[in-house]
């Protein structure tokens, strides 16, 4: 009976999963902008860790979006989310987000800052 109920909830879960429109795409930069920093203490010391958030620049077709993706610190290892700057990168806009498939398979939805024309 458990099997059923995992095998309905999982089916139920992939008819409501929403399928993106990817487009052919590059990314043109992967960079961390510095939000400030926020301050912790130990003890009587008191440590500032800076903190940003993760700055996408790619282009699909004429248009440049430049997104903002989650929140980095000092710890954080790989904030290009495992993409290559070069490289080509399948692409989704919806409304404010753009969403990108990682090398993993999933997505990572990031929010557009900004679209521009391509100036070539």
């Amino acid at each position: 009976m458990k099997s059923l109920a995992l095998v309905l909830l999982l089916v139920s879960a992939a008819a409501f999963a929403k399928d993106h429109v990817y487009q052919d795409g590059k990314l043109l930069s992967v960079s961390k902008q510095n939000d400030g920093a926020i301050g912790t203490g130990l003890g009587n010391m008191a440590l500032a860790v800076p903190m940003g958030h993760a700055i996408f620049t790619v282009q699909i077709s004429d248009i440049v979006y430049i997104v903002r993706g989650e929140k980095v610190n000092r710890h954080t290892k790989d904030y290009s989310k495992g993409l290559i700057i070069g490289d080509p990168v399948k692409a989704a806009v919806e409304g404010n987000n753009l969403i990108l498939l990682l090398p993993t398979g999933k997505d990572f939805n990031t929010a557009i800052l900004t679209r521009e024309r391509s100036k070539q």
